[in-house]
């Protein structure tokens, strides 16, 4: 078992950055606010998702993520890199008591990919 989650958390790790290279040029999954003072509808998913995260509604914070995938731009692709990256550094026991496992944090980054037609990547 113990092999089989150090194997999801290298595939979400590879994909991530992988993701956030290929698509933003950035070597880091971390998505940052570039102007406190002038916040665009990314800045404020990001702070949305981070306070759901912060709380922990994992599932909240993915369904708003999901939510604006479907209806935002690639920008919030971004985000989404950020979230399942974090999400990965979380402990077996913090996604349990957020009710969330490590194959769906890999399932949630493969999807959020594929709403772009990036799966092909992966």
């Amino acid at each position: 078992m113990e092999f089989t989650q150090d194997w999801i958390m290298r595939q979400i790790q590879m994909i991530a950055q992988m993701l956030a290279k290929l698509l933003f040029g950035k070597e880091t999954t971390d998505y940052i606010i570039e102007d406190e003072d002038d916040l665009n509808g990314t800045d404020l998913l990001y702070k949305a998702i981070s306070e759901l995260l912060a709380s922990g509604d994992i599932c909240g914070a993915e369904d708003l993520l999901f939510e604006a995938l479907e209806n935002g731009g690639k920008e919030n692709l971004e985000v989404a890199i950020d979230f399942y990256a974090k999400l990965n550094k979380m402990t077996d026991a913090q996604l349990q008591a957020g009710n969330f496992s490590r194959e769906e944090a890999e399932d949630g980054l493969r999807n959020a990919a594929a709403l772009f037609g990036l799966e092909e990547f992966l």
